[in-house]
């Protein structure tokens, strides 16, 4: 045991995760420890969430454990949770849904977080590379939700999302994104047009043909 070497009441931990092999109840062997953080990786929320996840775990799933989490922190005074997201193509629309949802999880509890990284690599992912009527959706989706609650802590991360939305698109970039999306697509058997039909429509109207 850990306990035998040092003073657990004097180590913070961080442990990042998926969720989606984690056992709630594991967590109490931690309560001995200054802080424990579950710093959670989720990306999107709703029917996109295992469409950028990758694997068979579902957004539902996810989210109960978020909640069996919230209610063992109650009790579990050193346990804090934060949930993560990168910026990127795929969910440039699905912000609004994932940063309300997060943000119960931030409320819940003093010292739980929320995030969102832009993403600049793989350069074909980023968020500028969506077709411009996205771009421009999204400023504004964003836009609202600084407006909705100008006062929170984390909006600085929302801030940087409309700076990458200010940059132009990459031909080179949107050429790789649909070789290399369509042949990830047909290894999964998971299609983008099922999960974001509107990309691949208004990339069409700009002369940019996915399929």
């Amino acid at each position: 045991r850990l306990s035998t070497y040092v003073d657990l009441s004097r180590i913070k931990c961080v442990i990042n995760t998926n969720l989606s092999k984690l056992d709630t109840s594991k967590v109490y062997a931690f309560d001995q420890f200054k802080k424990m953080t579950l710093n959670v990786s989720m990306d999107a929320v709703n029917e996109l969430y295992p469409y950028m996840r990758g694997y068979n775990f579902s957004f539902a799933q996810a989210d109960a454990k978020i909640k069996e989490l919230m209610n063992i922190s109650q009790s579990m005074q050193n346990l804090h949770i934060g949930v993560n997201a990168g910026f990127q193509i795929y969910n440039i629309l699905n912000i609004v849904d994932f940063w309300n949802w997060a943000k119960v999880i931030h409320n819940h509890k003093p010292g739980n977080f929320v995030s969102i990284i832009v993403v600049n690599g793989p350069r074909w992912l980023r968020a500028r590379n969506a077709p411009e009527s996205i771009k421009q959706e999204s400023k504004k989706l964003i836009q609202s939700l600084i407006d909705e609650d100008p006062e929170f802590g984390c909006n600085f991360y929302l801030e940087d999302c409309l700076k990458e939305l200010n940059h132009d698109q990459s031909s080179e970039d949107i050429e790789k994104f649909i070789i290399w999306n369509t042949e990830l697509d047909n290894i999964r058997n998971e299609y983008l047009k099922q999960v974001f039909p509107k990309l691949i429509e208004e990339w069409k109207k700009e002369g940019i043909h996915y399929e």
